[in-house]
């Protein structure tokens, strides 16, 4: 719910400022959702379920390190030399 202030404010400046309302939550607009999306697409985090908060910790440096290293594995797949 917005507030009359809220809405008062920026009628007041309309004249240099514009409001651009976005929703809520946008995926695309944040950088991370794009690296938790590979580690629940890899299975790196899926479905876990952690006792206590270094257990978490451990296992998303775990799985950093496996994405990471999935990813460096697969432009050296095909490397060519020119003779």
């Amino acid at each position: 719910m917005v507030s009359e202030i809220s809405l008062a404010t920026p009628a007041a400046r309309s004249h240099w400022l514009t409001i651009e309302w976005l929703s809520k939550y946008a995926a695309e607009l944040n950088d991370i959702d794009f690296v938790w999306c590979g580690f629940k697409a890899h299975h790196h985090l899926a479905c876990q379920t952690f006792t206590y908060a270094g257990a978490l910790d451990q296992a998303i440096h775990a799985a950093v390190h496996q994405l990471n290293r999935e990813r460096r594995a697969l432009p050296l797949a095909n490397l060519r030399i020119s003779d």
